[in-house]
């Protein structure tokens, strides 16, 4: 089945989608910052969700502005 949608609202998806990955990182990020301690295998993934994180803000502020956390 193929549906028609406007630029916007695909725009508008991927925008959230965005967003949405941008949190579900700081979540997983803060849920690992409480570990007392942590393996190697988590510390990678932490350092990996960190660098993620960063570079979907720096996506999110070129294509949804710069208040786009708001």
């Amino acid at each position: 089945m193929k549906i028609e949608i406007s630029d916007d609202t695909m725009y508008n998806i991927v925008i959230d989608v965005l967003k949405h990955d941008y949190k579900q990182l700081g979540v997983d990020i803060e849920r690992f910052q409480d570990k007392a301690i942590l393996s190697d295998i988590e510390q990678e993934d932490l350092d990996n969700w960190i660098k993620h994180r960063d570079a979907l803000e720096i996506t999110l502020t070129y294509y949804a502005g710069l208040h786009w956390d708001r």
